[in-house]
């Protein structure tokens, strides 16, 4: 995934760079990407079964954390419409 970022940052046409990925980059993108499936080849089943924990765990706290922000920002929009009174029974309407 990382190589696939690079080659996707280098194609960008900004900052100085002209939207190319230049010829002599796609060896170095090759042999990391070779140490890369070779170092992983070698990783013990352990290795897999804790990046799965840790990828669920972080799952989980993302969804609690976007939970409590969505939460957040409906109470202060609920608060804000009935200052303004746009909520039923603040006397504000007809």
């Amino acid at each position: 995934m990382v190589f696939a970022a690079f080659v996707r940052l280098m194609r960008r046409a900004d900052k100085g760079n002209d939207g190319r990925l230049s010829i002599y980059w796609w060896p170095v993108i090759a042999v990391g990407a070779f140490f890369a499936i070779f170092t992983i080849i070698q990783a013990p089943a352990d290795a897999f079964y804790l990046l799965g924990a840790l990828l669920a765990l972080g799952t989980g706290l993302y969804f609690v954390a976007r939970r409590e922000l969505v939460d957040r920002l409906n109470r202060s929009s609920i608060h804000s419409s009935a200052d303004q009174g746009d909520c039923i029974g603040s006397g504000g309407g007809t």
